[in-house]
C-alpha cells in the first residue's frame, strides 16, 4: 500500500496501526486530513477478507449509449434568467435534448436534471429528486456557505443555512435523505463563512470542506479531482449545487474573496469531464441580481455540462 501524495513515507505498520512519516508531505498535511493510498494485490485481499473492513458495494450503472437528454425546472425569476440567457438552445446545440418529465418517478435512463432557483432550498428540492431517481448519490456542494445550521425544534419551514442540514438529517426532521445520500459523499467546495455552531456540526458530520485556503493551497485542478473521487466513492454520480455568492465578480459585495471567474469554470469543467453528473441545481438567481452576473452563472452551467472552445 503506497500513499499517493507527494513526501508521505511509511516507515512501518502493526495488525491495528499504520505508521506515516508526513514531515516532507506535499501539500502539507494538519491533523484531520485525509490520506488516500494506492493498493497492491495483497494489500486489497487482506482488506476484502478482513472483519475488521468495511465493505461499500459499487452498484452496476446502466449502460446508456443513446442521445443525452436534460431536463430543465426553475422557479419564476431564475426561468426569466435561463430564457434570457437561451439556456435550452445552447443545451440542445451541445447536442443534449431537452425534454420535459412525464413521469418524476421514474426518468428516463441518461437523465441530468437542472434546477435554477432564487436561494438554497432550490438545492433541497433537487436533491429529493435525485434521491428518488437513484439508489447512491454524491454531492459536490460549491458555496460560501455550509448550509449545516442547527435548526429550532419547532421550527417547520426549512431556513435557507439549514438546507444541507436537513438533505443529511442532522436535524432530525422530515426531509432527510438516506440512505441514498450519505455524509461520507458530501463535498464542500469555497467554503468562506461558517457559524461556531455549524463548525461543531461540520466537524462531526464526516462531511468533507475545503475552504479558499484548501483553494489557494492545493489549485483547483488537484481539489477538484479529491471532490469527484470522495463524490463517487460507491455511488452512482453525483448532484452539483452552485450558488453564485461563491464566485468573485468585480464590484459585487456579495461574492466578495470567494472563487474567480476562470476557477469556477474549471470546477465545473472537472465535473463535466468525470461523465458523474446526475442532477445540478442553481441558486441566488433573483430578480434583483446583475444581469452580467446572471451571463454567467449561465455560463457556468454549460462548462458543467460539457461546453467546450474546441
Amino acid at each position: 500500500m503506497a500513499p499517493i501524495a507527494k513526501g508521505i513515507r511509511v516507515p512501518g505498520a502493526s495488525s491495528d496501526h499504520l505508521l506515516l512519516d508526513v514531515q516532507d508531505a506535499d501539500p502539507p498535511l494538519a491533523v484531520g486530513d485525509r490520506v488516500a493510498f494506492r493498493m497492491s494485490y495483497g494489500a486489497m485481499l487482506l482488506a476484502m477478507t478482513s472483519e475488521y473492513v468495511e465493505k461499500a458495494p459499487t452498484h452496476d450503472v446502466a449502460d446508456f449509449s443513446g442521445r443525452k437528454m436534460v431536463s430543465i425546472s426553475a422557479e419564476a425569476e431564475a426561468a426569466r434568467i435561463l430564457a434570457r440567457e437561451a439556456t435550452g438552445a445552447r443545451l440542445e446545440a451541445m447536442n443534449f435534448d431537452v425534454v420535459e418529465l412525464a413521469d418524476i418517478d421514474r426518468p428516463p435512463s441518461g437523465l441530468i436534471r437542472l434546477a435554477a432557483g432564487a436561494d438554497r432550498r432550490i438545492a433541497h428540492k433537487a436533491l429529493t429528486a435525485t434521491a428518488r431517481a437513484t439508489h447512491s448519490f454524491g454531492l459536490i456542494w460549491i458555496d460560501s456557505i455550509a448550509a449545516l445550521m442547527p435548526e429550532e425544534e419547532d421550527g417547520i419551514d426549512l431556513p435557507e443555512v439549514s438546507v444541507l442540514a436537513r438533505a443529511l438529517g442532522l436535524d432530525h426532521k422530515a426531509g432527510a435523505l438516506q440512505p441514498q445520500l450519505s455524509p461520507e459523499n458530501v463535498v464542500i467546495i469555497g467554503l468562506r463563512h461558517a457559524d461556531p455552531a455549524e463548525v461543531r456540526v461540520l466537524k462531526d458530520s464526516r462531511v468533507s470542506a475545503f475552504t479558499m485556503t484548501d483553494i489557494d493551497a492545493m489549485g483547483m485542478r488537484d481539489l477538484m479531482h479529491e471532490a469527484i473521487r470522495i463524490a463517487t466513492s460507491g455511488t452512482q454520480g453525483f448532484h452539483v449545487s452552485y450558488s453564485a455568492d461563491v464566485t468573485e465578480f468585480a464590484g459585487w459585495a456579495a461574492g466578495s474573496g470567494g472563487l474567480t471567474v476562470r476557477e469556477t469554470h474549471q470546477a465545473m469543467e472537472a465535473i463535466a469531464l468525470s461523465g458523474g453528473l446526475l442532477s445540478m441545481s442553481v441558486s441566488g438567481l433573483t430578480a434583483e441580481l446583475e444581469p452580467r452576473i446572471g451571463t454567467d452563472a449561465v455560463n457556468f452551467v454549460m462548462s458543467a455540462f460539457g461546453k467546450r472552445i474546441l
